[in-house]
């Protein structure tokens, strides 16, 4: 419909979209140039970097402000994320249901693990 890419409502129906871009230079070259048309509208690097100058800006202050301040806790709380005030410590014990997350996203480190790389 949009001649972005294949999309499939199946394994099947994908299949066959990929297969028949692969076997036509004519489609192949309409997707990749929708699909790049597509990249510079949504990923426009202005606006990104725009976005990033003003939130590093506007988050300077706040940290030179905490920094520069005689009550910090009072500044800190100023901060709308925890980045400042939160406090890493030490792991007081096992977390099973963290290592379970992390061991599905990263399953090679499991295996690793298993097989004794790590320890």
């Amino acid at each position: 419909e949009d001649k972005i890419g294949c999309v499939g409502a199946d394994a099947k129906s994908m299949k066959e979209c990929i297969m028949g871009v692969n076997l036509s230079s004519s489609i192949w070259n309409e997707l990749r140039q929708n699909e790049l048309e597509f990249i510079e509208k949504t990923h426009n690097r202005n606006d990104l970097v725009t976005a990033w100058d003003r939130a590093i800006e506007i988050n300077l202050h706040k940290v030179k402000d905490i920094r520069a301040s005689d009550d910090k806790e009072k500044e800190m709380r100023k901060m709308k994320h925890g980045l400042l005030t939160t406090k890493i410590t030490e792991a007081l014990g096992p977390c099973p249901e963290g290592e379970r997350f992390y061991a599905l996203k990263h399953p090679h480190v499991e295996d690793a693990v298993k097989r004794g790389i790590y320890a």
